[in-house]
């Protein structure tokens, strides 16, 4: 929702009031805080997509293991995404990757690489905070 949409007075016709313009900047903070998870969230998992890419595979466990967890609502300020490898899949611990990203001198034979989530992440946000204005105006979220 944008605040344009609600300039030009009450629904009386007159000047709007400051109980009308509270509601007004509650509703605007609320749709603009859903918007900035929302991009936020999206952002994430392109980053998380891209870094499937570049994740090393020997049994596929690892890639499977990719995890992007939703913000909860917390205000803009303290909103955030967190992409994760590791954890579990089919009930066995991932225990090896952080080791798979940070050893730059392992051979992956299998393909893959080193700090394969670090280099689509930094990729991402070397702009920030662009990236999230253009996804909000790209999915329309506000």
């Amino acid at each position: 929702m944008a605040i344009k949409k609600h300039v030009g007075g009450s629904k009386s016709g007159g000047v709007i009031g400051i109980p009308e313009m509270k509601a007004l900047l509650d509703k605007v903070g609320d749709d603009f805080d859903r918007a900035v998870r929302s991009a936020l969230f999206i952002i994430g998992t392109e980053i998380g997509n891209e870094s499937q890419d570049l994740v090393p595979v020997d049994t596929g466990n690892l890639r499977a293991s990719m995890d992007v967890t939703r913000p909860k609502k917390a205000g803009v300020k303290q909103a955030r995404v967190e992409i994760t490898y590791g954890g579990t899949t089919g009930g066995k611990p991932i225990n090896y990757a952080i080791i798979q990203h940070e050893r730059l001198d392992y051979n992956h034979p299998k393909g893959g690489q080193a700090k394969y989530l670090e280099q689509p992440f930094l990729q991402r946000t070397a702009e920030w905070p662009k990236p999230i204005v253009d996804t909000i105006k790209r999915e329309g979220l506000l």
